[in-house]
C-alpha cells in the first residue's frame, strides 16, 4: 500500500511539474509573439525577455527552465511559438540562435538570484533582472558574432536592444509583486 501511494505522489508530481513546464512555456509564446522586425538587423524585438525573466521571478530557476527547454524544444521541431509564428531548428540555429539559447542560463541565474534571503529591495531585483538581460544579450552577440563578426554583432544584435532590455528589466520589475502573488497561489 505504502508503495502505491508513494508511486501516486511521484506520479502526480511529475504531473504538476509538466503542467507547470507547460504553462510557461505557453506563457513565453505568447510574449513571443509581441514582434518587430527592425530592418537594419537580423535579430528581431520582441517580448522574449520579458517573459523569460517573469518565468523566473514567478517559477523560480528550476521550473522556468524546464519551461524554457520546453519551449525550445517545440520551437525545434516547428511549432509556430517563436515571434510571428514561426519555428523550426533553422530558426533557432541561425543568426537569433544565441540568444534563445542563452535564455537557460539566463532564467537560472535570475530565478536563483530572486530567492535570495538578501535581495529584498528594488535596486537588487533590478540589477538581477538586468544580469538576466545582460546573459541573454551576450549569449546572442557571441552566437551572432559567428555569423557577421564582434564589432557588427554588437552594432546589429545588442547594442539597438540595451535600452529595450533596460525597459523590459523595468516592466518584469513593477510586474514582480504580482509575479510573487502567482508564485505563492501556484
Amino acid at each position: 500500500m505504502e508503495t502505491t501511494l508513494s508511486q501516486d505522489q511521484n506520479l502526480r508530481r511529475v504531473g504538476v511539474e509538466v503542467l507547470y513546464a507547460m504553462g510557461g512555456s505557453l506563457f513565453l509564446s505568447l510574449c513571443a509573439q509581441i514582434s518587430v522586425h527592425l530592418p537594419f538587423t537580423p535579430v528581431a524585438f520582441t517580448m522574449h525577455v520579458f517573459g523569460v525573466l517573469m518565468l523566473a521571478a514567478t517559477l523560480g530557476a528550476r521550473r522556468s527552465m524546464y519551461a524554457i527547454v520546453t519551449y525550445l524544444a517545440q520551437a525545434a521541431m516547428g511549432l509556430p511559438v517563436c515571434g510571428l509564428g514561426i519555428g523550426g531548428l533553422h530558426h533557432l540555429l541561425g543568426p537569433a540562435g544565441g540568444f534563445f539559447l542563452a535564455f537557460v542560463p539566463a532564467a537560472g541565474a535570475v530565478g536563483f538570484s530572486l530567492q535570495h534571503p538578501k535581495c529584498q529591495n528594488n535596486w537588487q531585483r533590478f540589477g538581477v533582472l538586468m544580469l538576466g538581460s545582460a546573459i541573454i544579450l551576450a549569449g546572442g552577440w557571441a552566437w551572432l558574432c559567428v555569423w557577421v563578426g564582434p564589432a557588427a554583432a554588437w552594432g546589429f544584435g545588442v547594442a539597438p536592444f540595451v535600452a529595450f532590455d533596460v525597459v523590459k528589466s523595468l516592466m518584469a520589475l513593477a510586474a514582480l509583486p504580482c509575479a510573487r502573488k502567482v508564485a505563492a497561489w501556484l
